[in-house]
């Protein structure tokens, strides 16, 4: 006669892996899935990237400007529908992007909203013309870290659902 505790771990180990969430509470995401970018909640393609440190947003224009005494940046991001908007936001360092084969480039850095499934996080982007790469944002290990898992054989499994009035 099998175990009944074998076949009730069986099971629920199957039902986790199905429904998207570990054993251990963390949930399940693809490596590609779909985020909401903060202040206006876009609807946007992401790639979750395990190898990258810090996030990265992509962006069709960028101009640089003084608020305050301090350094801001007005970007335009676009959606996979077409849809743009535009932020603002304080600049709050900037990162050298080391290159293979070519030479290091310095980004901006700023904090923005990102919801993935029922996960919202300020978290700080690294701003770049992503216009080559078929997602404009990518997550990384410092968003993803100790709160979400990434199947690498797996995409758009979750819906993003964070409630209104979050970290923007």
């Amino acid at each position: 006669m099998p175990d009944v505790r074998i076949i009730g771990i069986a099971l629920a180990l199957t039902f986790f892996s199905v429904f998207g969430v570990r054993a251990d509470g963390l949930p399940v995401f693809g490596y590609l899935e779909k985020v909401r970018v903060g202040p206006t909640d876009l609807l946007m393609r992401a790639k979750l990237d395990t190898g990258a440190d810090t996030s990265s947003l992509g962006y069709s224009k960028i101009a640089f400007f003084d608020k305050a005494e301090t350094k801001w940046v007005r970007i335009r991001v676009t959606n996979f529908e077409g849809v743009s908007f535009d932020i603002e936001r304080q600049i709050v360092r900037v990162s050298t992007i080391k290159r293979h084969g070519a030479p290091s480039i310095d980004r901006p850095v700023v904090r923005v909203s990102i919801c993935l499934g029922g996960i919202s996080r300020l978290t700080e982007v690294s701003l770049a013309n992503r216009s080559g790469f078929s997602v404009p944002i990518l997550i990384g290990r410092s968003f993803l870290a100790g709160v979400a898992i990434v199947d690498s054989a797996r995409e758009y499994i979750a819906e993003p659902d964070c409630k209104k009035g979050g970290a923007k």
